[in-house]
């Protein structure tokens, strides 16, 4: 694994990680001109809980409902848990 890892690096003109913890974890693998940071996070200020009712369109009336914005969702074997929803 860890030689697929170098010659990613290698060969790859860019790597991109979300903030500065993931940078900070593989920075001491490639060169830093390599290494590049897009924030990837929700705006708290602008997206907020909600906490009132919902339009009956908007209802999931006895239904099961999982939601997940992640892209690492075998990492974590979440795809089990989905098995077991459907």
């Amino acid at each position: 694994m860890k030689l697929i890892e170098r010659s990613t690096y290698k060969l790859t003109d860019r790597v991109v990680t979300i903030d500065e913890h993931f940078s900070r974890i593989i920075e001491n693998r490639l060169p830093k001109s390599k290494l590049l940071i897009i924030p990837n996070f929700t705006d708290t200020e602008l997206y907020k809980p909600y906490y009132g009712e919902f339009p009956d369109s908007l209802t999931f009336e006895n239904k099961f409902l999982v939601g997940m914005a992640w892209t690492e969702t075998y990492k974590f074997h979440m795809q089990h848990l989905l098995k077991i929803v459907y």
